[in-house]
């Protein structure tokens, strides 16, 4: 599921992302000391590597998949309506505009995924049924509250859009408003229990169901309840900001990060190896006016230039620069 995407495109041709870059916008979100981002395909090598472990497959009842199975999954992941899906990642303590800026948004800071299933409600007349799912992955990741935070991040986006997640998932038809949320959680997992309980889920029976499992639910996720609950925790800095896949654009970064707000919001980069003919010919002309500039502390000597060629790989220097740029247009 994808809140808010688009193409990212400008009316002016003064704009170069109008030729080179075809941006999909949606939303990351920021809760204390974590942040909620999209999974994208940068993340799945690290998430296919969780998934080797049997603890974690058997706590999340998920199945063994391949590599490539599992790049297919990310991509249902992300565009199936009922399904939302965010990659929990851990921030070290940093300003507020190095979150907004997306830099945290690489595998390197990933601890584990928050997720929400939509079903519709048999048991409630014009109703949808969200069941949450959490998983924090590295063991040294557990016992720090990310779970926690991701948790009450994760229920106050679903408050503030509850209109649009249920108009994606039904469609034509959105007349229905109702989410219930609930959570299936073994009965000898005892420690996601206390979790969930000490956030407000409450058993809709006493004894587990035929595969072992107690059903909680979450009756009233009004953003007045979340944010006393996260006023309870302590949990503080709560926003929303646009994130922005980049196809084009991101080949002029590599490895996989993000750099400072740009038109869209946070320009986030993977790490393609083919630079497109538009883009070779706009480093070109940066790199033609780099050099024209004798004041420019990143000019190259010519016969580093000579060696280098038009569309050869920038190193660090250029292409900070080169992504600022970009940035200013």
């Amino acid at each position: 599921m994808i809140i808010n995407q688009g193409i990212g495109k400008q009316n002016s041709t003064n704009y170069v992302q109008d030729k080179i870059v075809d941006t999909m916008i949606s939303t990351a979100v920021q809760c204390s000391n974590i942040v909620l981002v999209p999974y994208e395909r940068k993340h799945v090598a690290v998430y296919h590597e969780w998934m080797k472990s049997e603890e974690i497959r058997q706590s999340t009842a998920s199945e063994r998949l391949s590599l490539a199975e599992e790049y297919e999954m990310q991509k249902n992941w992300r565009t199936d309506a009922d399904k939302l899906t965010f990659i929990i990642c851990a921030v070290p303590p940093r300003s507020a505009e190095d979150i907004r800026a997306g830099v945290f948004a690489s595998s390197e800071f990933m601890v584990g995924d928050v997720n929400l299933f939509i079903s519709a409600a048999d048991e409630i007349a014009n109703g949808f049924i969200g069941e949450l799912e959490v998983m924090i992955a590295p063991l040294e990741a557990r016992r720090n509250g990310y779970a926690r935070t991701a948790i009450l991040g994760f229920l106050r986006y679903v408050s503030n859009h509850t209109d649009e997640i249920l108009a994606e998932y039904q469609g034509q038809n959105s007349e229905v408003k109702h989410l219930s949320l609930k959570v299936k959680i073994g009965s000898e997992n005892q420690k996601s229990i206390k979790l969930f309980e000490s956030i407000g889920f409450c058993k809709t029976r006493s004894d587990p169901d035929y595969f072992g499992e107690y059903e909680f639910k979450f009756a009233d996720y009004s953003g007045r309840r979340i944010i006393s609950l996260m006023e309870q925790f302590r949990l503080q800095d709560y926003f929303e900001f646009p994130y922005r896949e980049v196809s084009d654009l991101d080949e002029i970064s590599q490895p996989a990060q993000c750099t400072s707000m740009g038109y869209f919001g946070p320009i986030c980069y993977s790490r393609p190896e083919r630079l497109s003919g538009d883009l070779k010919i706009k480093i070109k002309e940066f790199r033609h006016q780099r050099n024209k500039s004798t004041s420019n502390k990143v000019r190259f000597s010519k016969a580093e230039d000579n060696n280098r060629g038009d569309s050869a790989p920038m190193n660090g220097t250029e292409r900070e620069t080169l992504k600022a740029f970009y940035t200013r247009l």
